[in-house]
Parts: structure tokens; C-alpha cells; sequence
């Protein structure tokens, strides 16, 4: 909710009903007590999208789409919470009282605004020929998009522009530049004779600028942007997003191309889901961003044929790895998509070409570094480059990925996981193999049983009497721990009503994403970044296996009422974890973690099958593991 009031939210909710809002934007047909539409987030031939008046929520059994007022607004306009609490609250006339940071920026985007206005009014004669002749742009789209014109000269915007604002806030809008001459502080325009592409965020407001001269001059940069602001991010903005979304969600698919004219071509030819990034990489804010907004589309990545264009997909298909379905389309050297449409050709021919991005990366990973995957020496170096990009997948996808590989190399899976996922550690001059994901998934489980438990005195005991904390090393599952003991010890009811909705299928909606916020907040100023969708996955997996039991529990056959009610039953306990099953698995993570720190000696005893069987055996007190080490050792 961040600074808006909860008074002033739920008075927005009572005034928004949820058939009236949704019906606004598409018809709805009425279906018993509630209403049914073909699902805009999705493409489909019946009408799977519901409406509840009663509960005032929507549903879609189609894709799994769900929510309240406020979260459809998110995902049709595309916007975070405030600005659909603020979308609402224009609509039923309630004002949103703005916090302490809005109130900084709103002079901000007041000027920038203006800027844009200026900037559209200056975009005439020589700069409008330019913008016709050279660029091919429409006049249709040089007003969707509100392209303008920076005038040849120092001072025509901070002229124009000191009558409302003063100099600060159009430095910090980016607008001007100063410059100390004689003790003397003196102010100029950053844009200056360029043709302006306004950036605008999802709600259409103007965020910065970015400048293209209108000669092709060496002696200075052809392209100029605004700096980072308060209220602009180069890496977490992608240019054309507010016009892209809508397509998007259409055609269940993003084009993303390398420049701004590329994006505004497309835009002119029928590709409206074309997005572009701002003069910069495609960074991981900006993946996330897409992800987060658009989980099923698929993601074509257009680059240019050159060997630039070759690295940069090379890049961006291992941070894409595990996310999505991404694909790669080269395109012919010295072309790109603007001079492809410029010059009345079919981009389209081009898309059809594309291919997987995981495919083309280790495609180009073996190329690249002349391996002969054939051979083992050949396989085990492709591996070793693959293992950073796959170590930061997503965890549910690694299954996948591990077996596209093995299937690729003609290797035995088991094999690609424990090169690619599980550490090699040196110990006193020999190696031993320990499998890093055993305790992994003990420490996966630990915090899952935790979160079903609900229990704040559960989590301060095995805190202050087992030291947790200090077993865990996954940094997902330590950062949880260290937030759900932070809360249990300062405000364990709150605590208590979060994780008892953790089965609730709103939770996700709803409460998820404000632990995970807070949990990558406090990682992140201690120097720590973390991986949010990871965060999210041990979050709602309990969500997932109450589903998933639930679901078991449906398709079964009942002979009669004894056995529902037994079946009925194991589904309530095995939802919820006891303390001696939390244990259990803490007592396996500090076994685990034991058994990699063995002090062998002789490498012989590691493949001593006995060797196994006897750390199974040791039936050893969860306290005694980490005193009596030594002992472990001679046993």
C-alpha cells in the first residue's frame, strides 16, 4: 500500500464496484449470480473469465488470472498498486492524498510535462521535414507519441520554463545543466538543434527525454538522454511500454528491438508489442519488469547481424535462461528493423527465423570457445560456462534445463546436475563430491514447514534454542528466517494473520509481494541482492502443495463417507507441519551440513559404500553435531 492511507483505500474499493469497473473496459454477460467474458489477458475461444459481484473478485479458469478491483486495474493498465489506487480514486471522484515523496516529485513531472509541451510546439520546418523525410515517421505517430524538436540555442527551455520553476527542480528534472564560470553559477540547456522522444511511464507521465541530432556529425553524440532522476531509471524503463501493453496482452507476446526509431517503426508497421531499451544492455530490472508483468508471453529478442548484436544476444540469452519462452532472430548485418520498414520491406519474414534462445546460447557458447562437445573434455568445459547462468535460473526451472542439456550432450542427467549444481570442495589435499542440493532442499523444506506452521513461538524457539539462523546458507531461505524471527519477536499477531493466509489463493496478491519487497529491502542494505522470484517460490509454495493435495483429493473415488473423512483428514495434518517434523528436517540440514565438512584423509574411504551407510546410521543429537565434531570425525 506504501504511503496511501487504508482509510482512503478501502473507501476507494467500497465506491469501485467490480462489475461496473471491468465492464467499462469489455461487455459482460451475465452467468447465474455472476458474469463471464472472454479473458483479456489471455486468448481464448469460450469465455473462461468470471466476475463475483458478491465477493467482488475476478477470476479466469483459463490462464489462472485472479484478484480484486484494484489488481485487475494493475494488470490491464499495466501499472504498480499506487497508480491503480489513483486510477480508481479518479474515477469515483475520491482524492488520493499524496505522500511526503510525491510531493517532491510532482514538481518534478510538472516540468518535465511542460518540457514535453515545448518541445511538441518547437517540432516544425526543417525538424518536421527531418522527421517525415529521413526518420519516415507519421504524422500519426509523432502525436502518439509526442515527438518534438529542442531548439538551436542555450537557453530557450530555462527561459521558457524559470517563468514556473526554479532552477533546482529543473536540475533535477534533468532539463538544464550549470556550469561555474568567475565564482558565477551559470544554467544552459541540456537538449540543443535534436529531434525530442519523450519516455513516459506506464500512467503516461513523462519520465525524461531522449535527444537524436539531426546531422549525422561525428564531432558529437547523435544520441543524448536525460540523466537518472528520482523519477527516471535508464535500466528499469524500456521505451514505448505505456503503447506496447496493450498489444502485448493481445497477441501474448513482446518484441524487444535495440533502438528508439526501431521501436517507433514497428509501431507504424502493425508490431504495436515492440519495446526497446534506453540507449543502454537489457539489464535484469528490466527482464524482471517484463516477467512480472507479462509471465506467459513469449519474448523474441531482434538484433542486429553484426558482431555487436551477436554479443549482445549472447548476453541477454543467459540472463534470460529458465524465464519465459525466449527466442533469438538475427538479422542480416547492416540491417536493423528501421531500415528494414524504412525501405518498404516485411519484418515479419524476418521473426519467422527466430530460434530458442537456450538453443542459440549453447549453440554459441561451443562455437565461440571452439569446443568439440563430443568429447568429454569438450562437455565439461561447455558446463563449467554454463553453471553461473543456470545456478541463477529460476529453481523451478533447473529440472528443465538440466535435462535439455543432458539430452543435447548425451549425457546422463545426473551427471549435468552435479557439475552444473553442486560445489566441489577442497579438503586437506584430496576432493571430496558432496551434493550441495541435498541441503538445499532440506533448507527449502525447513522454511515451507515454518510457513505452514504459523507459528511465531515455533519460529523464536528454533531461533534462540537451535540457532537456525546460523545453520541455513541458502540466501532466499536465511533472509526468511531472519525476517519471519524479526517479526515474530516485534509484532507476532500481524505475523501470525500473514501466514495463516499463506493457503489462501490471494495471498500471492495480496501479502506476497509485500514480505518479498521487504525481505529484498533489508538484503539489500546489508549488500545483499536476492533473487525475488526465488523468494516468491518458497513464499506460495505451501499455496501450491494445499492445491496440489486438494486436487489429489478431488480426482479420488470414495466408497464411502469413512474414508472421505479419513482422506479429509491427512489433508489437515499434512498442511500442517507438527514441531517434531520441523525438527526432523532441521536435524537433516545440520547432518548435511556435517557430513561436507568430514575431515577424509584417504580418498579411498569416499568410495567406501560403507562410508555412507555409517553417517546414515549415526543417530546424533541435534546440539552434539556441532560440538562433538571431532568425534564424528574418529566414528
Amino acid at each position: 500500500m506504501g504511503s496511501i492511507d487504508k482509510a482512503t483505500i478501502e473507501q476507494i474499493r467500497e465506491y469501485s464496484d467490480i462489475v461496473e469497473v471491468i465492464g467499462s473496459y469489455f461487455n459482460l454477460q451475465r452467468a447465474g449470480s455472476g458474469f463471464k467474458a472472454h479473458c483479456p489477458f489471455h486468448k481464448e475461444k469460450t469465455a473462461s473469465f468470471t466476475v463475483h459481484p458478491d465477493r467482488q473478485t475476478y477470476h479466469c479458469f483459463g490462464c489462472g488470472t485472479g484478484g480484486d478491483v484494484f489488481k485487475f486495474i494493475q494488470q490491464h493498465e499495466g501499472v504498480e498498486f499506487p497508480d491503480a489506487v489513483r486510477i480508481l480514486g479518479q474515477r469515483a471522484g475520491i482524492s488520493v492524498v499524496s505522500s511526503e515523496e510525491d510531493r517532491q516529485t510532482q514538481p518534478i513531472y510538472a516540468c518535465l510535462e511542460e518540457a514535453c509541451q515545448l518541445f511538441q510546439d518547437q517540432l516544425k520546418g526543417i525538424a518536421l521535414r527531418y522527421a517525415r523525410s529521413k526518420r519516415k515517421l507519421t504524422d500519426q505517430t509523432i502525436r502518439d507519441f509526442r515527438v518534438g524538436y529542442a531548439a538551436d540555442s542555450w537557453n530557450f527551455l530555462l527561459n521558457h520554463l524559470s517563468k514556473n520553476h526554479t532552477s533546482e527542480e529543473l536540475m533535477r528534472a534533468g532539463l538544464i545543466l550549470e556550469s561555474d564560470s568567475g565564482g558565477r553559477l551559470h544554467y544552459y540547456d541540456r537538449f540543443r538543434n535534436r529531434l525530442m522522444f519523450p519516455i513516459f511511464n506506464t500512467t503516461g507521465k513523462v519520465l525524461g527525454f531522449m535527444g537524436r541530432t539531426l546531422e549525422d556529425n561525428k564531432s558529437y553524440a547523435k544520441y543524448v538522454n536525460s540523466p537518472e532522476t528520482s523519477v527516471f531509471k535508464k535500466g528499469r524503463t524500456l521505451y514505448s511500454l505505456r503503447h506496447a501493453q496493450r498489444a502485448i496482452y493481445d497477441k501474448n507476446q513482446v518484441i524487444i528491438v535495440e533502438g528508439t526509431t526501431d521501436a517507433l517503426q514497428c509501431h507504424q508497421h502493425d508490431l504495436e508489442n515492440a519495446l526497446a531499451p534506453l540507449g543502454t544492455a537489457f539489464t535484469k530490472d528490466q527482464r524482471d519488469l517484463l516477467i512480472r508483468r507479462f509471465p506467459t508471453a513469449e519474448y523474441v529478442f531482434m538484433f542486429d547481424g553484426d558482431a555487436a548484436g551477436r554479443q549482445a544476444a549472447i548476453r541477454i540469452s543467459g540472463l534470460m535462461m529458465g524465464r519465459g519462452n525466449s527466442q533469438v532472430c538475427l538479422l542480416p548485418e547492416g540491417e536493423d528493423p528501421d531500415s528494414i520498414l524504412r525501405t518498404g520491406r516485411d519484418l515479419m519474414g524476418f521473426l519467422e527465423s527466430r530460434i530458442p534462445m537456450t538453443s542459440f546460447y549453447i549453440d554459441a557458447l561451443t562455437q565461440d570457445n571452439h569446443l568439440d562437445i563430443s568429447t568429454p573434455e569438450g562437455s565439461l568445459t561447455l558446463l563449467q560456462l554454463l553453471k553461473s547462468p543456470i545456478s541463477d535460473a529460476p529453481v523451478e526451472s533447473h529440472g528443465v534445463l538440466i535435462d535439455f542439456i543432458s539430452q543435447k550432450l548425451n549425457l546422463n542427467p545426473e551427471s549435468v546436475k552435479r557439475k552444473v549444481l553442486d560445489e566441489r570442495i577442497e579438503i586437506m589435499g584430496s576432493r571430496v563430491m558432496w551434493r550441495e542440493g541435498d541441503r538445499e532442499s532440506f533448507e527449502y523444506k525447513f522454511i515451507r514447514q515454518l510457513i505452514s506452521d504459523g507459528k511465531p513461538e515455533t519460529i523464536i524457539y528454533l531461533c534462540k534454542e537451535r540457532q537456525a539462523q546460523e545453520i541455513l546458507t541458502g540466501l532466499e531461505s536465511k533472509h526468511i528466517l531472519a525476517y519471519l524471527e524479526q517479526r515474530a519477536r516485534t509484532s507476532p499477531r500481524q505475523l501470525a494473520q500473514d501466514l495463516n493466509s499463506v493457503r489462501d489463493p490471494l495471498f500471492k496478491d495480496k501479502i506476497c509481494s509485500r514480505i518479498v519487497n521487504s525481505i529484498a529491502i533489508q538484503a539489500f542494505q546489508q549488500g545483499i541482492t536476492l533473487d525475488k522470484q526465488r523468494l516468491e517460490h518458497l513464499l506460495t509454495s505451501p499455496l501450491w502443495e494445499t492445491e496440489q493435495r486438494q486436487r489429489n483429493y478431488n480426482q479420488r473415488r470414495f466408497f464411502n463417507e469413512k474414508d472421505k473423512r479419513k482422506a479429509r483428514q491427512e489433508i489437515r495434518r499434512s498442511v500442517r507441519p507438527t514441531l517434531e517434523e520441523i525438527e526432523e528436517t532441521f536435524r537433516q540440514i545440520k547432518f548435511q551440513k556435517t557430513k561436507s565438512r568430514l575431515y577424509i584423509l584417504d580418498p579411498k574411504v569416499v568410495k567406501d559404500p560403507r562410508t555412507e551407510d555409517a553417517l546414515d546410521q549415526l543417530n546424533l543429537d541435534l546440539d552434539e553435531i556441532e560440538e562433538g565434531e571431532e568425534d564424528v570425525h574418529k566414528k
